[in-house]
């Protein structure tokens, strides 16, 4: 991201047969001049070790990335199937991946080789996902 410039972000997400929901509203952001951001990696066979800033060291679950993550950063997730970890946001109701700050999360190669995966059934115990502010430019897929 570059200093004083504004981005437009909208969302949409695609389930386990490739279909495509409707993008979201679109949201404008505006970087300071003071912005410093940093990448934070998720890889399946990383180290695991915060603040996940190498692909070495890269956390093994989106949302432990998200969690070091700070506004402006980016968390830089490669191909896998990422079906652990997770944050309550609302009541008990677990969330595969919660980005409730200004974040970027993209995937290295795309929504074919990348997927959030949640886990069923549905209802109070399914997994799920919560996004606020995501940069939508190759979001992950999301199955259930």
């Amino acid at each position: 991201m570059a200093a004083t410039t504004t981005y437009r972000y909208a969302v949409s997400a695609f389930d386990f047969v490739g279909n495509e929901s409707a993008r979201s509203a679109a949201l404008s952001v505006t970087t300071t001049t003071s912005s410093v951001s940093r990448i934070h990696y998720v890889s399946l066979s990383g180290a695991h070790i915060a603040p996940y800033t190498n692909w070495q060291t890269a956390a093994r679950n989106i949302q432990a990335a998200i969690r070091v993550a700070a506004a402006g950063d980016t968390v830089l997730v490669t191909n896998g199937v990422y079906a652990s970890g997770g944050a309550v946001v609302y009541g008990s109701l677990t969330n595969r991946i919660a980005i409730i700050k200004p974040i970027a999360v993209r995937s290295v190669n795309g929504p074919t080789v990348t997927v959030i995966k949640g886990q069923g059934p549905y209802g109070d115990a399914a997994v799920r996902f919560v996004v606020r502010m995501w940069e939508a430019t190759h979001a992950s897929s999301v199955s259930h």
